[in-house]
């Protein structure tokens, strides 16, 4: 039986970490022999994955130096049962791998870039250096698919999308959501704004955080919930202090029950400045959560806007404010929301999707040969 290796940095708690244990969680689940590359450190989900029967083998690159990886990448391919598909996600994972390939490590290479460019970024042109060792680039979205090919220089046709998915038997509406918000401590009147993501710049939270002041003076019963943690974490807790909404800004850190909180939630916020295919906006769709988010990416794929939620340009606190004021103000209207943000999840990003598109690309790169 071949292999299917997920080459990734890590696996801390991220979006693009769950969706490659999402992965090879089900392609485990459907018989292939799955098993996870880091080409770091191995990271907070390892344990996770290994309690699903996934192997998890770091390369702990930055310790040992980029060639001596290299060669430790090579000794663990070589101990696999072969053939040996390799399948990169962004751009470090993608060198080690597309040179595994050109020197016979691998027998197939699917590569796929997530996030966005938000500006040129210095390896882009190892792309087009490297890409007899890939098989097919794969964006999550097909906004995707054009920055890509504009910034890299790749053809268009060489780029194909393939949306992420998650499981949506597990991220579901709450039945009753009193129950969930005792146990959290929440009052059961309070009307919750949730977002889930890194605290990094890119997610601009400093505008989220303004936007909020705005929504506080006009519905004082708002809170705002910070799933997630970064860099970005002592200078947006500064600032929520700075706009005198700090009693009512709740910062959840990283957490492994986010299910839980975005069951708990009214609105799902989310002001980036780029995006590829947001996990975590996905996520808060098919738990059935109305969504507020910028018109970046690939959001407007995930928000479906009117039906799902509302769009707003970045960096507008104003118009975000305006927009979940709407929101979080009209009950019946919320429910239609997110009875619809549900719907559109289920149909267009299931992990089943997902995982069948994926497939059908290890197949082809395995050429003749049966998976």
């Amino acid at each position: 039986m071949s292999t299917i290796v997920q080459c990734v940095n890590n696996l801390d708690l991220g979006g693009l970490e769950r969706m490659v244990l999402s992965l090879a969680g089900q392609l485990k689940m459907r018989g292939y022999n799955s098993s996870i590359c880091c080409i770091e450190n191995r990271g907070t989900l390892a344990a996770e994955a290994e309690q699903l029967g996934i192997p998890v083998h770091a390369i702990e690159m930055e310790r040992h130096g980029k060639w001596a990886g290299f060669r430790s990448l090579r000794r663990w391919l070589a101990s696999q049962p072969q053939p040996v598909i390799l399948h990169s996600h962004n751009f470090k994972p993608f060198y080690y791998s597309a040179l595994a390939k050109i020197t016979g490590a691998a027998t197939g290479h699917i590569h796929t870039r997530h996030g966005a460019f938000i500006r040129h970024h210095r390896a882009t042109w190892r792309y087009r250096l490297l890409r007899r060792g890939i098989n097919r680039i794969i964006t999550v979205s097909e906004d995707g698919r054009y920055e890509l090919s504009r910034m890299s220089g790749l053809p268009i046709e060489q780029i194909s999308a393939i949306p992420n998915g998650i499981d949506t038997d597990f991220f579901v509406p709450a039945t009753d959501r009193v129950p969930i918000r005792t146990a959290l401590g929440v009052p059961v009147n309070e009307k919750v704004i949730i977002v889930v993501a890194r605290l990094a710049p890119e997610k601009d939270l400093a505008t989220l955080l303004r936007a909020f002041s705005i929504v506080r003076r006009q519905l004082p019963s708002a809170a705002l919930w910070i799933v997630g943690d970064g860099p970005e974490k002592e200078r947006l807790t500064a600032l929520s202090h700075e706009l005198g909404n700090a009693g009512q800004i709740r910062f959840w850190g990283a957490r492994n029950d986010v299910r839980h909180l975005l069951q708990a939630a009214d609105v799902f916020a989310l002001t980036s400045l780029s995006e590829g295919l947001s996990i975590a906006l996905i996520e808060a769709a098919a738990c059935g959560l109305p969504i507020v988010a910028t018109n970046v990416g690939g959001n407007p794929q995930i928000v479906n806007a009117p039906s799902g939620g509302r769009l707003v340009e970045p960096r507008d606190p104003p118009a975000l404010a305006a927009a979940l004021l709407v929101i979080l103000n009209d009950d019946a209207g919320r429910q239609v929301l997110g009875k619809a943000a549900r719907q559109h999840a289920v149909e267009k990003f299931s992990i089943r999707q997902m995982v069948d598109g994926y497939l059908n690309l290890y197949q082809q790169a395995c050429g003749e040969r049966p998976l």
